[in-house]
């Protein structure tokens, strides 16, 4: 086996294992945020946007729209169509800094 060879097969192993390790800790990671929440259904968002006009509930832009959940998801909040509502990041952003 040529030198070139060997560089190439240690090389490859190395970017393996530093795979795997990524992934151990990306699925630590996600294990430690808890259980993933199920996705809004399209039938809920359809709504929300309809009832909110395709604007911010909060300042009325219609421009990088966000669906929230007006009692966090993390406190319980559902994801219904009485529970989210349209924000733009910006009001997004500053709610959750109220939070």
């Amino acid at each position: 086996m040529a030198p070139e060879d060997v560089v190439a097969l240690v090389l490859d192993r190395e970017r393996r294992r530093r795979r795997k390790l990524e992934r151990a800790r990306a699925a630590q990671v996600a294990e430690e945020a808890g259980p993933r929440r199920d996705p809004v259904s399209r039938e809920v968002r359809r709504a929300v946007w309809e009832r909110d006009g395709g604007r911010c509930a909060h300042c009325g832009h219609d421009f990088d729209l966000q669906y929230d959940h007006v009692i966090p998801h993390s406190l319980g909040g559902a994801s219904t169509e009485a529970n989210l509502q349209l924000l733009c990041g910006d009001c997004n952003r500053e709610k959750g800094a109220g939070l």
